[in-house]
Parts: structure tokens; sequence; C-alpha cells
């Protein structure tokens, strides 16, 4: 699948990551798995990486339309988020700012992007330098 995530609930964290091509239809699919997911909380931070993404569905009007859904199930007006994108090429800075963007008129709602591992996670307080650090010690 181009999208899988993975919930580490003792950092508050998704971690998710894509593979390949975005579709709206995985995108919105996987989400609402983890939406229903024992360990899901509205407010967790997300850590999305886009830095394999080769390309993205351009279909503007049903992405925003799903970001709008997906925002309604994971933000809370009572409760900030912290949504991290990590993306290293062109097509992935691309797909994550305009993820980003669609949380621009979000009350609490904090969007950054980057392309250094340990720099995003520093900024989400954790004290892991990779991804796989990360991973790794939350098993």
């Amino acid at each position: 699948m181009p999208v899988s995530f993975r919930i580490l609930p003792g950092r508050n964290l998704v971690y998710v990551r894509y593979d390949g091509i975005a579709g709206v239809a995985e995108t919105e699919s996987s989400f609402r798995s983890y939406a229903a997911h024992p360990d899901f909380r509205p407010g967790q931070m997300q850590l999305i990486d886009v830095s394999r993404v080769t390309g993205y569905e351009k279909a503007y009007a049903e992405f925003i339309a799903m970001q709008a859904r997906i925002a309604g199930m994971a933000y809370r007006p009572d409760r900030s988020i912290f949504i991290a994108f990590y993306a290293t090429t062109a097509v992935g800075r691309e797909m994550a700012g305009l993820a980003g963007a669609s949380w621009d008129s979000v009350d609490g709602a904090v969007v950054v992007m980057g392309e250094d591992e340990g720099e995003l996670l520093a900024l989400l307080g954790l004290r892991e330098r990779s991804f796989a650090d990360l991973l790794a010690s939350a098993d």
C-alpha cells in the first residue's frame, strides 16, 4: 500500500509513510484505519514521511475535501495539533505544501516541513535523531 502508519501511543505520535504515487482514496482509507485504531487520539502529533513519494494524484477538489474530513476526525478545538512533514524531494515538498496549506485556517494547528530527520524529531520534542531510532525505541 502506498501509505502506512504506525501509532506510538507513549509518544502521542503517529508516523505516516508514503511510498510511490500517493492517491486521495488510499490516503483517506489509511486515515480511516488510523482513526479506528484503539491507540488513536485526536490531537496526536503527526510525523508524515513523504520522502519516498514519486508522484501524487492531482485531484485538488477531492484532496481538499478529504483533508477537511481528516481534520474533522483528527482535530479537537480544545487541543492543538502538530504536523511535521519530512520532505526531501521536490514532489514531496509540493505534496506536503498542499496538505499543510489545508490546515492554515485551523486554530491550534502547527504545520512544519523539513529535510532533516533529527531536526523534525527535535521539533516534536523527541530525543531520537532518526526515524529508524524512533521506531526501534517504540518496540
